[in-house]
């Protein structure tokens, strides 16, 4: 059978699933930790959140500010 129109399957799924999943997901989870030890994210002003209700509830948009972390130590940025 085939998927609905516009799903998003990323690695397949049973005897066809993607060899290199884990390692994409792994990858992924390594880089988010990098940005975030350099970088902090905070809510753009003024930019209101609102919840949208469907399978799973998540931001209608989600504006944010990146500013460089500084380190306690040294005071400078990373």
């Amino acid at each position: 059978p085939q998927p609905p129109r516009g799903a998003f399957i990323p690695f397949g799924t049973g005897k066809r699933m993607c060899i290199g999943d884990q390692f994409s997901l792994t990858e992924a989870i390594v880089i988010t930790a990098l940005i975030a030890s350099r970088w902090r994210l905070r809510p753009t002003p003024g930019v209101t959140v609102r919840p949208v209700p469907e399978i799973t509830v998540h931001p209608s948009s989600l504006d944010m500010t990146a500013e460089p972390r500084i380190h306690a130590a040294t005071g400078k940025a990373a």
